[in-house]
């Protein structure tokens, strides 16, 4: 099996994008709204700073206490308004009486670097699946690719990009009959997971001639895990690990976005 390792591809990234920002008359700023203290999402909380302020950007966090939507409208309205913010991002998950779809809408696209709105930037995690696919010579057009998750974080908006750049794809969730969903895995040739998920798939539904990617992630036992184990790795022909996979190849997508966006609204 070869491994699919992201984090040399996230490293030249970042080196490219600190690069770029150097040549800069501004240090670009991204504000992050939190409000909750999810394993997962501090995990990814703690990267995205990291990483940031590596290739230079500054970072500025928003603890948005006893949170409800009009809170957080009020803050991005705000931030909106801020010629010194470039990007704007809530991170997830939102507690449930938060409105989702009322937040993402509510930021200004040319600051929307989590890509929800699809208008300015991709999204980062999407991007970062094909950054890995491409980084290792693997062809997108024509191949059939099955995507594990509707999600509108990685799902839905991966099955768009991939689509437009030719592949044949299927995409399903756990809620699906198990026969129809072993079918879905066993006729792809790349199969990206990213249910969030570590104990559904079995290594019986897979055959050595896969590329798998794991883009789920989830917490047990205080140690972060992906969707695939270890046994369907080592049976496909290739995979990305989790951790050093996916995860910080999208942080850098991610300040790639921040970086982009700095140059657009300086632009107009």
């Amino acid at each position: 099996m070869k491994l699919l390792s992201g984090e040399l591809i996230a490293q030249k990234i970042i080196l490219q994008v600190g690069r770029n920002i150097s040549q800069l008359c501004l240090k670009p700023r991204l504000d992050i709204l939190v409000c909750q203290n999810d394993p997962i999402s501090r995990i990814y909380l703690n990267k995205k700073k990291q990483m940031a302020q590596k290739a230079g950007i500054e970072v500025v966090a928003h603890n948005v206490k006893n949170p409800d939507t009009n809170k957080y409208l009020a803050l991005i309205d705000i931030l909106n308004q801020d010629r010194a913010v470039n990007g704007i991002l809530a991170q997830l998950p939102l507690p449930k009486n938060v409105d989702l779809k009322k937040i993402i809408w509510r930021i200004d696209g040319k600051k929307d670097v989590d890509g929800f709105q699809m208008k300015e930037f991709q999204p980062p995690t999407p991007a970062a699946i094909i950054e890995i696919l491409r980084y290792y010579n693997i062809a997108i057009a024509g191949k059939k690719i099955h995507i594990l998750g509707r999600g509108f974080l990685v799902g839905k908006p991966l099955e768009i990009l991939l689509k437009k750049m030719g592949a044949r794809v299927s995409i399903s969730d756990i809620l699906i009959r198990k026969r129809e969903l072993i079918k879905n895995i066993k006729n792809a040739q790349i199969v990206v997971s990213a249910m969030g998920k570590s104990d559904v798939l079995k290594i019986e539904w897979f055959h050595k001639n896969q590329i798998v990617i794991d883009a789920g992630t989830s917490v047990q036992n205080g140690a972060q895990k992906g969707d695939v184990g270890q046994q369907i790795l080592e049976k496909v022909s290739a995979g990305t690990p989790t951790p050093g996979g996916v995860g910080p190849v999208s942080v850098a997508c991610l300040t790639r976005n921040v970086y982009q966006a700095a140059i657009k609204q300086m632009m107009r």
